[in-house]
């Protein structure tokens, strides 16, 4: 919503200055508010990253699978929490994934969240052309872990990193860390900033392998 705020022409240039500190540049903007930028922001920073792709049908879906394998992860915009995250092992299995997140995601959702909960929060994603993107993602065996950062103008400031003990959900938030020195998670988060720029507060989503320990980002959130 505050990329969409800073692209309205009524908008002062004051609210964009105030954007543009606590965000980054407008140019991250696209890679930084959908997950398929993901592969594009590795690539451009040299940072580890699972096999990826956006799938735009079912017919993708079983293509992907049969190339790199059927442990992975669907993954659709607009969504946190975990709730848009989906384990596949199977090629049925993706599939009904992959309907379920079409179906539950947007107008169904929006509805539901508003007769349950008296949430109209995600009312304004309605508006947004075209239907959220899904992506798949290979599975990475290991320990969930992320860092929290703040940057200036593309120069890291800190970088708390933590791995995940117990989640709320299965693939959502963790609700207990514990805090560790980790100087490859650290060296991501600097390349990252560098990259794209990136003022403010933002947090990276990894997969600690377990055979290494080697951190593989698996997710940007373009906000703490």
């Amino acid at each position: 919503l505050l990329q969409r705020l800073r692209r309205d022409p009524k908008v002062t240039g004051d609210i964009r200055a105030a954007i543009e500190r606590a965000l980054g540049p407008e140019k991250a903007a696209p890679l930084l508010s959908s997950r398929t930028g993901l592969k594009k922001i590795a690539e451009r920073a040299g940072v580890r990253v699972p096999q990826s792709a956006e799938i735009g049908s079912a017919r993708e879906l079983l293509a992907w699978l049969k190339g790199y394998g059927t442990s992975a992860y669907l993954k659709i915009d607009r969504s946190n929490g975990g709730r848009g995250v989906v384990a596949v092992t199977s090629m049925i299995g993706a599939l009904f994934a992959y309907f379920r997140l079409r179906l539950l995601f947007g107008a169904p959702r929006a509805l539901w969240l508003w007769l349950r909960w008296g949430d109209l929060s995600t009312l304004p994603l309605l508006r947004i052309r075209g239907r959220a993107p899904i992506t798949i993602q290979s599975a990475i065996d290991g320990v969930p872990a992320n860092c929290a950062l703040t940057a200036w103008q593309g120069n890291l400031l800190a970088c708390v990193a933590v791995e995940a003990l117990e989640t709320r959900i299965p693939n959502g938030v963790a609700t207990v860390v514990r805090v560790r020195d980790d100087a490859l998670m650290d060296e991501a988060a600097k390349k990252i900033a560098a990259e794209l720029g990136l003022s403010g507060l933002h947090g990276l989503d990894f997969i600690l392998a377990r055979d290494t320990g080697v951190p593989w980002l698996i997710e940007i959130n373009g906000r703490p």
